[in-house]
């Protein structure tokens, strides 16, 4: 600030800036996205919230019906939208990805055991038919129901009669 001149504000640069400086008196707080623990198949979700809770279990305990948003919102006694928002919030994942997600793993479970045929096994999970299982477990693992439970049934003890 030697010779009268007039102090210049400091600057940065930020990527959504194209590497323009900006003046740090106008520029905006870098907003810190919380990160969300990933969650795993398989392990419950975090359900601090009575209500999310309350979900869960309408989910679990109607994976063979057909379920929509609403029916689980009910059963949180939320509305949809607030539903939506803080289940995304406790799980990581939509409603519907959830309940899809459910019902794929108990497809496996299902698959696995070899005790039921395809078409039952979809009917049993809630889904559609048989085409709509196979399409969600080729997206989801990249076989088919079939391909499925014959790579799992070949890894099962298989149990063998005495003869006395």
């Amino acid at each position: 600030m030697q010779n009268g001149a007039t102090p210049r504000p400091a600057t940065t640069t930020s990527p959504r800036s194209g590497g323009r400086a900006r003046d740090q008196r106008t520029a905006r707080p870098s907003r810190e996205v919380a990160s969300r623990p990933a969650r795993v198949s398989g392990s419950p979700p975090e359900a601090a919230h009575p209500a999310l809770r309350r979900a869960l279990d309408a989910i679990d305990g109607r994976l063979g019906e057909k379920i929509t948003l609403q029916d689980i919102a009910d059963a949180a006694c939320m509305s949809r939208f607030h539903f939506a928002r803080l289940f995304r919030l406790g799980t990581g994942c939509s409603p519907m990805q959830y309940l899809l997600r459910s019902r794929r793993e108990q497809a496996q479970r299902l698959l696995r055991e070899g005790t039921l045929p395809i078409c039952e096994v979809a009917a049993a999970t809630g889904f559609a038919d048989q085409s709509h299982l196979t399409r969600q477990l080729r997206r989801a693992i990249g076989m088919t129901p079939r391909q499925y439970a014959r790579r799992h049934a070949s890894r099962m003890p298989v149990a063998t009669a005495s003869r006395g």
